[in-house]
């Protein structure tokens, strides 16, 4: 009877593997979020403070010029003003291009790392490591 059930098991084992994947190839890995067609995104901290409503991020690339005239500007998932935009400020832009400039429809601004430099803040205990 033990093993009637344990070959009974292997096959039902084999077959839903068989079943899972056909081809017998790894699924693949679930995709970042998609950017739609025709848009692109740049991701890096902003270089000088904005002039109107157009900044520079800096990438591993080089720098693009983001237009946030028309953008939707976020901070902490509420909505925000080009005001939130500082030089050093950590930003997605979202849009597309005209020429070399990022046209923006979506800007979100992300949110400073606790701690800032290593090295820079007291840790817990009131001294510096």
């Amino acid at each position: 009877m033990k093993r009637i059930l344990g070959v009974s098991l292997s096959v039902l084992f084999g077959l839903s593997l068989a079943l899972a994947h056909p081809s017998g190839a790894a699924p693949k890995p679930p995709r970042a979020k998609a950017v739609p067609a025709g848009m692109i995104s740049v991701t890096g901290p902003v270089k000088g403070a904005p002039v109107g409503k157009t900044f520079v991020v800096a990438t591993r690339k080089g720098a693009t010029t983001v237009d946030a005239s028309r953008a939707t500007i976020r901070e902490h998932g509420k909505f925000a003003s080009i005001a939130a935009i500082k030089a050093g400020t950590l930003v997605t832009a979202r849009g597309t291009l005209a020429g070399t400039t990022l046209m923006a429809k979506a800007v979100n601004i992300h949110a400073r790392r606790a701690g800032g430099k290593k090295g820079s803040a007291p840790r817990a205990g009131g001294r510096k490591h």
